[in-house]
């Protein structure tokens, strides 16, 4: 006894550790922070230059723009480079554009984690209005294939089960028996599961040479730069974070597939304990490559907390649903064992699995709660968008095998059945018979229910194929309400009150006004109005603060024209107004800068 819970507490201080130790690096897709002109901006003078800003470094080979006029044809002359010192900006060179609407098309591969983003920014020359965004989405936005979708479905349902047979191995598997009879039939039953897991990482590690094609297939469709394909999969292999991740991936799963094939063929008495540590360490380091090539990198301070719940997130599920999985397709060799239970073989301690499931499922909820807060941006956010639905869509899913799952601890543990039917008024344990149909959970049957709990985790992991393969909705027009936006602002500052309007009152180029009215008898001249712009997003410390100085068009009415609401979202406008004999007065005013095209509900 004292032996296997050394062992058993050997590996999961390593597992622990494992972790902690593998979750010091992250990062993020890239993404646009700042575009200039502004999205939705409607010039007076065509436009020479476009830059764009990203949160992340690209990879400039793999990167490509289109612009396109309102009629959706492309126009000829666009060049794109990718700054070379830094890697984070696209310069963008036009031609000579008449007046009208266009739209430019970006495609971006991050250097990071091999992330291909894309997406579009408006623009109007003349007195015509911008594109309709939604008429550009339906132009210039790819949905996810199915082809991708059954990629990433399979490449977690394989680390699921590789994950699944471990946690299996290791606490729910009992090594003492009866029996030598039944301790052979447990020393087989543990061999297959061996063999489980190890195929299980050998298949994986076949999956990602096809992930490998699907995305070099990607990246050939942003270049800008046609070469050869060998060329173009080495600079995706060396130049790009995710090529890095995925060499790294595939030796994780040869070193698990090995490992676990050196411990199918060695009795369990003859093989170490480094071994077993060797096995556990990798299929950890492999939750944290998959969560690194997930949405855990987002460009955010608490980066590590977030890679570290997105890893435990996945080694949750590992435990649940990828024991399920191994557990299920195991029974047949349970089954045809079946003759040594009556001689004392107990193969799966029960006790174990459903404390293992218990706690799988409540570091599930507690890391997928935080995740979520993280990265859908708010609640209009999570019911009209695409990732939103599905999100809410995998939560139904998780809470229905949730509910099977329970019933299957309820007839597994007749007693806790008895207890929590006392507490609800009737005999629950007598429900769950005619619903699962056996008094008594032999030790060759499974509970009816795991297989539907099973073919629920299986749909949970479609859910999660899609989601990564997703956009997270953390754009600020999410963030914004329709009541928050208001063309015109008053406040009272000392003895001055102070009225500020800004027309069209879009990002990009505004006519603002300024009035101050003071509310003495004798009113002192205004000499000067200067007005300060400050960003207040998640991403002011990359916007430069902005200044300038308003001009006096009629007595007490002084005017600005100009790009100063580079972005949507809050903003803190000061205006300083300065008077003959007075101390200077400044109004705070909080301004909302409304994105382009419709807002969110």
């Amino acid at each position: 006894m004292r032996r296997r819970v050394k062992f058993y507490g050997s590996i999961l201080l390593f597992v622990v550790l494992q972790l902690f130790i593998s979750t010091q690096c992250a990062f993020a897709h890239v993404a646009v922070i700042r575009v200039e002109p502004a999205d939705g901006a409607l010039l007076a003078v065509p436009p020479t230059t476009m830059t764009l800003w990203f949160d992340e470094t690209m990879v400039d080979r793999f990167s490509s723009v289109q612009l396109v006029d309102r009629q959706n044809q492309p126009v000829s002359g666009v060049t794109m480079q990718v700054d070379s010192d830094t890697h984070d900006r696209m310069r963008v060179t036009l031609p000579t554009l008449s007046p009208g609407s266009y739209t430019l098309f970006w495609k971006a591969l991050s250097d990071d984690d091999g992330h291909l983003s894309q997406g579009f920014t408006t623009f109007a020359v003349g007195s015509e209005a911008p594109t309709d965004p939604a008429k550009a989405t339906s132009v210039g936005v790819e949905k996810t294939t199915a082809t991708e979708g059954l990629l990433r479905w399979l490449n977690y349902l394989l680390l699921m089960t590789v994950l699944g047979a471990l946690a299996m191995l290791g606490w729910v598997l009992p090594t003492a028996q009866g029996t030598p009879a039944a301790a052979a039939a447990q020393q087989r039953l543990r061999r297959h599961m061996l063999w489980v897991g190890a195929g299980s990482a050998g298949a994986a590690f076949l999956l990602g040479f096809a992930l490998l094609a699907w995305q070099l297939q990607t990246a050939q469709a942003a270049s800008a730069v046609d070469s050869a394909l060998f060329a173009q999969g080495w600079e995706l292999l060396g130049r790009t974070q995710w090529g890095i991740l995925w060499l790294v991936r595939q030796l994780l799963y040869l070193f698990v597939a090995a490992g676990l094939w050196r411990l199918a063929t060695r009795p369990k008495e003859s093989v170490s304990l480094w071994l077993w540590l060797f096995v556990y360490g990798r299929a950890v380091d492999l939750a944290v490559v998959q969560a690194l090539t997930g949405h855990a990198g987002s460009s955010h301070q608490d980066w590590l907390l977030t890679l570290a719940a997105t890893a435990v997130h996945l080694l949750a599920a590992g435990v649940w649903i990828g024991g399920l999985l191994t557990l299920c397709l195991l029974f047949g060799t349970v089954r045809n064992e079946g003759h040594h239970a009556r001689l004392g073989w107990r193969p799966i301690d029960w006790r174990a699995f459903t404390l293992a499931a218990v706690v799988s499922v409540g570091l599930l909820l507690a890391s997928g709660l935080y995740r979520t807060g993280q990265l859908v941006i708010s609640a209009d956010a999570l019911l009209t968008t695409r990732y939103g639905q599905l999100l809410l869509g995998k939560v139904l899913l998780v809470c229905v095998v949730g509910l099977c799952g329970l019933a299957n601890a309820l007839v597994v543990h007749p007693r806790l059945a008895v207890w929590l039917g006392r507490h609800l008024g009737f005999r629950l344990i007598d429900r769950l018979e005619r619903v699962v149909g056996e008094r008594a959970l032999r030790a060759t049957r499974l509970p009816r229910l795991m297989v539907f709990e099973a073919t629920g985790g299986l749909l949970i992991l479609g859910a999660v194929a899609l989601l990564t393969a997703s956009v997270p909705p953390r754009t600020v027009e999410y963030t914004i309400a329709p009541a928050d936006i208001k063309p015109v602002l008053g406040q009272r500052v000392d003895d001055l009150i102070v009225t500020l309007q800004a027309k069209p009152n879009r990002i990009g180029r505004n006519l603002f006004s300024v009035r101050g009215v003071s509310t003495q008898r004798v009113a002192a001249p205004i000499a000067r109005v200067a007005l300060n712009f400050a960003y207040l997003g998640e991403t002011r410390e990359l916007q430069e603060p902005l200044a300038g100085i308003a001009e006096e068009v009629e007595p007490g009415i002084f005017q600005l024209a100009g790009n100063y609401l580079t972005q949507a979202g809050p903003w803190q406008i000061d205006v300083t107004i300065q008077r003959h004999g007075k101390a200077d007065s400044t109004a705070h005013f909080f301004w909302v800068a409304p994105p382009a095209g419709k807002i969110a509900p």
